[in-house]
């Protein structure tokens, strides 16, 4: 018996022997989703490339699925990284967008003088009283700082010239080499000042280092005063100094 002794549709599922339908004897798209088995199609039976995101339900692809490094920048939605996601050191300076970090995103305590600029602080930053004498360089102080009046007795290592008026006093001192010969009876000293005085009325105190002679003021200018050392008693030449 042939294929010609056969009439069409004779030949059921009834009439194959098992296994006796091949490939061969499909036609092209004869094998439809209702000739498939469940479980029927495995990795063998798929195409290369022919499961689409399309084929995937939702939730279907997890971390096994994923090769190493496939996930990259566009497969990411945005704002899909958390802190959660990111190893421990991972963000390094390239990572940081230019004015990202401000205050909040500082530790307490986190700044040390080798993230400073140089000048970078300003008195602006600085807090009030933050500036003691450990902070300040020898000599950094000028008479410019000082307000008026801060300076009194107690902050001055000497003995300042106490006056009862409020105008300042200038104290000036000095010694002048005088000689009296046998013949003399007295001779004269010119006193130069190193400051002139506002005017005449200074007060000057002059002495002597010989017992036989004493001064006396004879005449007062603003930058110079005379003062005359007369003998005493009897006497040879001798040389002194006046103090004044």
């Amino acid at each position: 018996m042939t294929t010609a002794h056969l009439t069409e549709g004779s030949v059921g599922s009834a009439q194959l022997a098992e296994s006796s339908v091949s490939g061969a004897h499909l036609q092209a798209g004869a094998v439809t989703t209702a000739h498939l088995t469940e479980g029927s199609v495995g990795s063998a039976q798929l195409a290369e490339s022919s499961v689409s995101g399309a084929h995937l339900q939702a939730g279907a692809v997890t971390t096994a699925h994923l090769a190493d490094g496939s996930v990259g920048s566009t497969r990411l939605v945005e704002g899909g990284v958390s802190g959660a996601h990111l190893q421990a050191g991972a963000v390094m300076t390239a990572h940081l967008a230019e004015g990202s970090v401000g205050s909040a995103q500082l530790a307490e305590g986190g700044v040390s003088g080798t993230h400073l600029q140089a000048s970078a602080v300003t008195t602006a930053h600085l807090a009030e009283g933050s500036v003691g004498s450990a902070q300040l360089a020898e000599s950094s102080v000028s008479g410019a700082h000082l307000q008026a009046g801060t300076v009194t007795t107690s902050h001055l290592a000497f003995q300042p010239v106490q006056t009862v008026s409020a105008v300042a006093a200038v104290q000036q001192f000095g010694l002048s080499a005088f000689i009296l010969r046998v013949e003399d009876e007295k001779t004269e000293v010119i006193l130069n000042f190193d400051r002139p005085f506002a005017d005449e009325n200074y007060v000057l105190v002059a002495t002597a280092n010989k017992s036989s002679c004493y001064a006396v003021i004879k005449q007062k200018q603003k930058a110079s005063a005379v003062i005359e050392m007369v003998r005493t008693k009897f006497s040879p030449s001798f040389t002194g100094r006046s103090i004044g």
